[in-house]
């Protein structure tokens, strides 16, 4: 399938990670894309992507059987306005942090169908709209079973949802015993970030804007046992509760920890069972996957 794939240069993970998929099973060509050496970004696409550039002028005279609107970002939306002309299907990708369809840029595109990151269980979405959660590239993956000194890792950024806050403060005060990382600032590099998590027995992941986070998937990847608040994402082939990953509240997130940092076998085991479910289920090339296949009677 030979595909336009409409991205800017300012970075979105739902992109990137749609892109990293895709350009292993399908022709892709971009008008624009970010800088895939930035650092922000090249930690999340593997080095050896293959897609063509070409101009918005160069793009209006060639053949795709798809368009693909990878975000909302206002380039792209342009773009598309200035090929709106073509007789070509296209589809949306809602991955912002704000959950819904909108429902005026299906319309004024006329998309056969949608694909969206915050797809929840407690919604009713319409049958042209398909589940399309975060994912992670099948790189960086550390086993689980290696050597561990951190007992507890937080980090993330506060300013994204207040409960982050409020478990930081009840983290802090209860287990003050145990050897835990705490970062509230973002301001850790991106490297030294990942080198936590490979040395991390347990991670905490809050959702923030959005319920998807692609520290889930980082937790996961790098063979840590993840404990989580998220229950409300609809992701296809989820990880169960105490069999993968470790879904909580509030008030019994300090139960959890002890409870798995007490039962290292157990912890351990989920941990492989979480990231050999995120292996085959949830990989970049797997949304690919997932996203090709919904496309039957698009044309």
């Amino acid at each position: 399938m030979k595909i336009l794939y409409l991205m800017d240069s300012a970075p979105n993970f739902g992109s990137l990670f749609l892109f990293d998929g895709l350009t292993d099973a399908a022709d892709v060509t971009v008008i624009d894309l970010p800088d895939l050496e930035y650092k922000g970004v090249k930690w999340y696409i593997r080095p050896d992507r293959k897609y063509e550039i070409v101009s918005i002028e160069e793009a209006k005279s060639t053949d795709f059987d798809l368009i693909v609107i990878a975000n909302q970002h206002q380039a792209t939306l342009d773009y598309m306005r200035e090929l709106q002309k073509r007789d070509t299907p296209n589809v949306i990708y809602f991955n912002s942090d704000t959950p819904g369809i909108d429902r005026n840029l299906m319309s004024e595109f006329q998309a056969n169908k949608c694909f969206l990151r915050e797809f929840y269980y407690n919604e009713k979405y319409p049958d042209y709209c398909i589940a399309l959660p975060f994912a992670y590239p099948p790189t960086m993956f550390s086993s689980p079973f290696k050597h561990r000194e951190i007992d507890l890792l937080f980090a993330m950024s506060a300013n994204n949802n207040p409960a982050r806050m409020t478990w930081y403060h009840i983290l802090q005060d209860k287990l003050g015993h145990i050897n835990a990382f705490f970062n509230l600032d973002n301001d850790i590099q991106i490297g030294d970030y990942f080198s936590l998590l490979d040395n991390s027995k347990i991670v905490i992941d809050i959702r923030g804007f959005g319920a998807d986070t692609v520290r889930f998937y980082e937790a996961i990847a790098h063979g840590a046992f993840l404990i989580t608040n998220e229950t409300m994402l609809c992701r296809p082939n989820p990880f169960i509760n105490h069999h993968h990953v470790c879904y909580t509240e509030e008030s019994r997130i300090i139960h959890w920890v002890n409870h798995y940092l007490q039962l290292e076998a157990d912890r351990t085991s989920m941990a492989h069972n979480s990231q050999q479910h995120l292996l085959q289920y949830h990989t970049t090339d797997s949304m690919a996957e997932r996203f090709l296949s919904n496309l039957e009677g698009i044309s």
